[in-house]
């Protein structure tokens, strides 16, 4: 199995994205790094680092959409998908590379039916670099630079809601 190196990063569900944007960047310092309107936002933390380690994506309801895991290179991201795999959990979308972050990605569900991500190559925003944040197409722009084929149906779904 894959040694992740640390969590990276996790991407939450959340009611109103803007309020979500507000509190994180006004309250807590954080800086938004790309997002799609009022349906998902990434953001980093202040003082620089990855593309984000926060992401925010509407929904009815708060829940866990996934925990992004850094791995060491694609080989062991493909290993540890593989193996989880194996070991009977939902392969749902993956091997790719997303263009918002540019990291190489693959997402299995887990038990509770939240996703864990292995990813491999995030871009590092240092602090103070001149970044300007981009606001993409939700319909065209938010898909990956490429993946083996098409996120499951349920990719998007927030299986937290009552």
């Amino acid at each position: 199995m894959a040694a992740s190196s640390r969590l990276g990063h996790l991407v939450k569900f959340s009611i109103d994205v803007q309020k979500s944007i507000d509190f994180y960047t006004e309250v807590l310092g954080m800086k938004v790094s790309d997002r799609a309107g009022d349906i998902v936002a990434f953001l980093r933390c202040g003082s620089g680092g990855d593309h984000h380690v926060l992401g925010l994506a509407k929904s009815s309801q708060s829940g866990l959409h996934h925990l992004g895991f850094e791995v060491r290179d694609i080989d062991e991201m493909e290993i540890g998908a593989q193996t989880l795999v194996a070991a009977g959990f939902k392969d749902a979308f993956g091997p790719g590379r997303h263009l918002q972050g540019s990291n190489y990605f693959h997402y299995i569900r887990d038990p509770w039916n939240s996703l864990v991500e292995y990813y491999w190559e995030m871009d590092f925003i240092p602090e103070g670099a001149e970044w300007e944040a981009m606001n993409f197409n939700v319909d065209s722009e938010l898909r990956p630079i490429w993946a083996s084929g098409p996120a499951a149906p349920d990719f998007t779904l927030n299986f937290e809601q009552a």
